[in-house]
């Protein structure tokens, strides 16, 4: 528990060039020690669903970022997301978004509507995803 916790708070705040490091360190810190893999099948294939709906390519590196933004998100209260232009932070957001809800409808009670809040649509305000009392900014 303690070494999944580990890494669903840190590996999406790495870049590239950090996670190999991140990983011999844990390796070293707890070795022979394997991480429990989660099973995301249901969220994966409303990923996979939002992403074509909202007309994108499903692409193993988009599907990362928003399972990472879901794994973060339900271990803290808030998150921030920030990237250069077109690195696809609103892609990731509004895709969770879609997925969470598509599966909150389908009467899987395991996931929460996700609204957009309406202050957040002006120009230069990020965008406030409320899932019950919690938001993304």
């Amino acid at each position: 528990v303690l070494l999944l916790s580990m890494k669903d708070m840190n590996i999406a705040k790495l870049t590239s060039i950090d996670l190999p490091l991140f990983n011999a360190i844990v390796q070293d810190l707890f070795p022979g020690v394997e991480t429990p893999v989660l099973d995301y099948g249901k969220l994966k294939e409303a990923i996979e669903t939002a992403l074509g709906e909202l007309g994108y390519i499903v692409t193993e590196f988009t599907m990362t970022k928003v399972i990472q933004l879901h794994e973060t998100k339900s271990s803290r209260h808030s998150v921030m997301i920030v990237g250069k232009t077109g690195s696809g932070k609103t892609v990731a957001w509004r895709t969770l978004q879609a997925a969470l809800s598509a599966l909150h409808k389908s009467g899987d009670i395991n996931y929460n509507l996700v609204k957009v809040s309406e202050r957040a649509a002006g120009p230069r305000k990020p965008p406030c995803l409320f899932q019950q009392r919690f938001f993304f900014s």
